[in-house]
């Protein structure tokens, strides 16, 4: 995944984009595979390592979910489309 670089992201930055990820990959499952098909899986292996606190991920997911229905993309907004 290109943008953003998972290597140049700190803590906060890998549990934020796993949270819009999920969000993404479990609440809007063709969107998720149309803009970032493997692209999205492979950042979601990626991450997983860094992001074992679950009850963190949860917290920032449900916080993706309602930001993502009202049209902000936070951290997937640079991501490419295909």
């Amino acid at each position: 995944m290109s943008a953003p670089d998972l290597a140049t992201l700190d803590e906060r930055g890998r549990y934020e984009l796993a949270a819009w990820l999920w969000a993404l990959k479990d609440h809007w499952p063709r969107r998720f595979a149309r803009e970032l098909g493997a692209d999205g899986e492979q950042a979601l292996e990626a991450l997983a390592p860094a992001t074992r606190d679950r009850d963190r991920v949860l917290k920032l997911r449900r916080l993706a979910i309602g930001a993502i229905t009202n049209g902000d993309l936070g951290p997937l907004r640079a991501a490419p489309s295909r």
